[in-house]
């Protein structure tokens, strides 16, 4: 039997109720904007709030710390309002439940971390608030400008603003350049392979894959890489697919070409990286097993989020459960993915919730959150797991300073920006990711690739019947655009 999405009968049933999409009526704001600073903006149009309370959802764990621990009190003590963090669990358990919530009628939250492929379905749902009015009363125009171009339109959907960007989630190559530049293990690598190591800042796909053999010798618990958690491997595919010219749907029939020869390619490729990396490298989630296993000093290359940059130089491990110190500190490197791109690995927006009872304090609070000068502090935290975003965190002296080689980190960020790939953002974005997970779970316990695949693909089709061919097409169209080019 088909599946029938809660989103389609929800939208449907308004649709014949009115006919259209119900007008927004434009808010009437409580406070003239007042300072020389988006963030002085915010504080001073937000006290006339104070006594009351905001509750902003937050991905568990790390992610949370910073609320907790330092933008939340902070706010508290500016402006006399509470926040309140909710933690909702790992990424795709809170698209769930602030769908179900939405759909329950609930007003739990005020705020939210909302991933942008996540936007899609929750416009669709009328779960996010538009927040293009807000920004144009309160906002000065150049702190949208001081975004990196990449991230300026990730919080916007079919024309209207739903998020402010907020975390720079790009993916790197991590190295260590002491042994990329030994003159030993080149000479070594030479006379294997007939030609030289190379440069992993200009790496092609088999370039990695050679490195990575050539590294592994598992009887010293020596590997090429690092382990992939299954996030990971769902952004490399993404990344590889679509750089290979993969198309994810067909954009005039929505039939998915991810079981194509290119599908079936990037996923052979992609795991047959299982050996060189430590047993259970592919195993769901343990982000930790990937830092642990690069500040160890047991890999020779690792793949991860912006922070392990700063973990591998001691600047805060321990705050997000690292047992042991950094063994590499001075001896890491950081390139792009093979092929000179990179990857936006979930990243977030901060959003405003429909059913907010306290919209205009909630806009006030991720206005300051996300400014220049609030978002450079929460971007250096040692126990933060937000990741630079504005070209003013790129240029920042302090930032710059944190470590020596901060500048060629910040540098590859900022390029790492410019050619990013894009999570597939339709409504339903969890279930077409959950499927590919189903796929690399049946390939590892035996399964082949290309049967594993055919069904994903069969199930990408069934969600895509479910959703409704008409609002994926639109949505897709969307997606395509923004993901063309930074800041399109």
């Amino acid at each position: 039997m088909p599946l029938i999405s809660r989103r389609r009968v929800l939208t449907g049933s308004v649709a014949l109720v009115t006919g259209a999409a119900l007008p927004q009526c434009r808010p009437r704001f409580r406070a003239e904007p007042d300072g020389a600073t988006s963030a002085v903006r915010a504080v001073n149009a937000a006290r006339s709030f104070a006594g009351s309370s905001l509750t902003i959802g937050s991905e568990s764990g790390a992610q949370a710390q910073c609320l907790l621990r330092y933008s939340g009190p902070l706010w508290e003590r500016l402006t006399g309002i509470r926040v309140n963090v909710v933690e909702m669990g790992l990424p795709a358990q809170n698209e769930r439940r602030l769908r179900a919530e939405h759909e329950a009628g609930m007003a739990n939250l005020d705020c939210a971390s909302v991933a942008p492929a996540w936007l899609a379905g929750l416009v669709a749902d009328g779960a996010l608030q538009p927040l293009d009015d807000h920004v144009e009363h309160y906002m000065l125009a150049e702190d949208l400008e001081d975004y990196l171009p990449r991230y300026r339109t990730l919080g916007c959907h079919d024309g209207r603003r739903y998020g402010l960007f907020d975390d720079g989630d790009t993916l790197l190559l991590y190295y260590r350049k002491d042994l990329f530049e030994d003159d030993a293990v080149r000479a070594a690598f030479a006379a294997r392979y007939g030609r030289p190591l190379g440069d992993p800042r200009s790496w092609s796909w088999s370039d990695l894959v050679d490195a990575a053999r050539f590294f592994t010798v598992p009887s010293e618990a020596r590997y090429g890489l690092a382990p992939f958690t299954q996030d990971l491997l769902w952004a490399w595919f993404q990344s590889l697919f679509t750089s290979r010219g993969g198309r994810f749907f067909d954009p005039n029939t929505m039939e998915t070409e991810v079981g194509s020869a290119v599908g079936t390619r990037t996923m052979t490729d992609l795991l047959g990286l299982g050996a060189w990396i430590p047993p259970g490298g592919f195993a769901e989630g343990r982000p930790l097993f990937v830092v642990s296993t690069w500040l160890s000093g047991s890999a020779a290359m690792a793949t991860f989020w912006p922070p392990l940059a700063r973990w591998a130089e001691g600047y805060g491990p321990a705050a997000i459960g690292a047992t042991s110190p950094s063994l590499v500190a001075g001896r890491t490197g950081y390139a792009l993915l093979p092929g000179g791109t990179s990857h936006l690995a979930v990243g977030f927006v901060l959003s405003v919730l429909a059913r907010s009872q306290h919209k205009e304090a909630a806009y006030l609070f991720i206005q300051w959150l996300t400014s220049p000068e609030v978002s450079l502090d929460r971007v250096m935290l040692p126990y933060g797991l937000r990741d630079p975003y504005r070209r003013s965190h790129i240029e920042s002296p302090a930032y710059r300073a944190l470590w020596p080689g901060a500048p060629d980190y910040l540098d590859t960020l900022e390029k790492a920006a410019e050619r990013a790939s894009l999570d597939l953002g339709l409504p339903g974005a969890v279930d077409y990711e959950a499927a590919f997970r189903v796929a690399v779970t049946e390939i590892g316990q035996g399964g082949g690739v290309e049967p594993a695949i055919q069904r994903m693909a069969a199930r990408w089709d069934e969600i895509t019947r479910a959703e409704g061919r008409g609002l994926q097409r639109r949505a897709f169209a969307d997606w395509s655009r923004i993901s063309s080019g930074p800041g399109t």
